[in-house]
């Protein structure tokens, strides 16, 4: 569903006109006719003001226009990993291996 979709949504919802919408958001219909229809997104004052007159949160009327994921851990490691140069690549490996034999001792301790 976009924007525009939950934005008529929640408009509907509250029983309100497009025309009623537009007031309680000191905007025009024309304005509020391009949301729904998508064919512009709202500045975040005019957001905050929509989503105050329908009486929702910001996530519920962009729920799936925020679709960045920050990287996983491991994504960020191996790509800090693979800027590496080949000597930093070697250092970091043989201090691995001194780490992993040390907590082999300290097991068998």
């Amino acid at each position: 569903m976009s924007f525009g979709e939950r934005l008529t949504a929640a408009r509907k919802e509250q029983n309100m006109t497009v025309k009623a919408l537009a007031e309680a958001c000191w905007t025009s219909t024309t304005a509020i006719h391009h949301y729904e229809k998508g064919r512009r997104l709202p500045t975040a004052e005019m957001l905050i003001r929509l989503c105050n007159a329908l009486k929702v949160s910001p996530t519920v009327l962009l729920q799936d226009e925020l679709k960045y994921k920050p990287p996983s851990p491991s994504a960020v490691l191996m790509d800090e990993l693979q800027a590496l140069t080949p000597e930093k690549r070697a250092e970091l490996s043989a201090f691995l291996t001194l780490l992993q034999e040390a907590l082999e001792d300290s097991k068998s301790e």
